[in-house]
């Protein structure tokens, strides 16, 4: 079975079920937690390590020029809808607990860019 998602609920279906598992997490950091924990769960079910295959997704943004990808980039995020950016925020931070103490479009946007890590949005977001 092949499985797609990042949600709590995606990450306990997978370790139960899945073979392979798509993924594509912003940052490296986040790439490498998302597998230890999707593997600690499966062992936590009975399961081996070698019994799950994650593969991880990229998203290549591609121009002519550095600054032609940053212009598609930025448009293609001017389509991120509110609550996605919303449903990003909180699954890094933990809890989104006033969307209006932070700009959701300026950091969903820098994250995306790889420009904060995730212990500086975390930072940002609880002050």
């Amino acid at each position: 079975m092949v499985q797609a998602g990042s949600s709590e609920a995606g990450v306990r279906f997978a370790a139960e079920f899945a073979e392979v598992v798509f993924t594509a997490q912003p940052l490296l950091e986040s790439g490498k937690q998302y597998y230890a924990d999707l593997k600690e769960k499966a062992r936590g079910l009975g399961r081996e390590d070698n019994q799950i295959l994650v593969m991880p997704g990229i998203v290549p943004i591609i121009g002519k020029t550095k600054q032609e990808a940053s212009d598609k980039l930025e448009k293609l995020q001017s389509y991120t809808h509110t609550d996605v950016m919303t449903e990003t925020a909180d699954r890094w931070l933990g809890f989104v607990t006033d969307l209006r103490a932070i700009d959701l479009t300026l950091w969903f946007r820098a994250l995306c860019r790889r420009r904060i890590s995730f212990r500086a949005a975390k930072r940002c977001s609880s002050s």
